[in-house]
């Protein structure tokens, strides 16, 4: 049938023999699908297909992709996106294709709150790993490199230990936490600027003088041992203190901007 001047063929299997059942092998569909695609090049036509299979799927792009649900009376239609892929609509399992390697517990939980809002569809495909410490980010990063490894080792240190990473014990690929300085002191320094602790009050719904009181307490400390003590004080979890940072003072910040964008490039190499 002709439809928007093109000719486009609807393209269904039917099952002469239903009692016996057959599924066509992966390389069949993969097959099947790149033979439909040299088709809609060769003829210049479009092509409605319907499928369950993530092999077909996995060579079409998401904007020509779209997923029908059923739920009762309810129906809708989903484009999926780099955020929330067809495999995720469709239920289907996706593997771990790497880990980051961080400092700390309160690393991991720092770009835990960036990746849930700047990149989710990492969460779902790479582990976070708190290995105590810098030396031992480099001692994994360490373990040789080879192109038939498909699983990614990705090393996240702190920001302040940018010059001092020895560069040539890593094997894998590293990068660092939004800015040149630990991110707890990032952090602290954020807090004392003006209108900044109205900010985090009014996230964490904490009385002004209270948070005041406890900031006057631990100014002296250590950043990593401040954070620690902050977060006791206020007696809430490590996470929704981070989250209240990152939602209130960093978001959209030039900081976690650099941060995601080299993430991502060197996951693309």
């Amino acid at each position: 049938f002709r439809l928007c001047r093109c000719y486009c063929y609807l393209v269904e299997i039917i099952q002469p023999f239903p009692i016996f059942k057959t599924s066509p092998s992966i390389a069949s569909q993969i097959h099947f699908a790149n033979f439909i695609g040299k088709q809609m090049v060769k003829k210049g036509v479009k092509v409605i297909l319907t499928t369950h299979s993530p092999y077909i799927l996995s060579n079409i792009r998401n904007e020509n992709i779209r997923i029908v649900s059923r739920m009762g009376n309810y129906v809708s239609i989903i484009t999926p996106s780099e955020n929330l892929p067809a495999e995720v609509i469709l239920g289907l399992n996706e593997n771990n294709t790497g880990t980051f390697f961080v400092e700390d517990r309160v690393a991991a939980e720092f770009l835990t709150v960036i990746l849930e809002d700047r990149s989710p569809y990492l969460l779902r495909t790479y582990t976070i790993d708190a290995v105590g410490g810098e030396a031992e980010i480099t001692h994994r990063l360490s373990f040789p490199y080879s192109d038939k490894i498909k699983y990614k080792f990705i090393g996240v240190y702190d920001g302040d230990m940018r010059p001092s990473v020895d560069l040539s014990k890593l094997n894998w690929k590293h990068c660092f936490l939004p800015g040149d300085q630990a991110f707890e002191e990032i952090l602290r320094d954020l807090i004392h600027k003006p209108g900044n602790i109205e900010k985090i009050c009014g996230y964490l719904a904490k009385d002004k003088n209270e948070v005041i009181a406890v900031l006057a307490r631990i100014d002296g400390l250590d950043c990593h041992d401040w954070f620690e003590e902050f977060r006791k004080s206020l007696a809430v979890e490590g996470k929704f203190l981070l989250t209240a940072f990152y939602q209130t003072l960093l978001k959209d910040t030039e900081l976690i901007d650099n941060f995601v964008r080299d993430l991502e490039e060197i996951l693309r190499d």
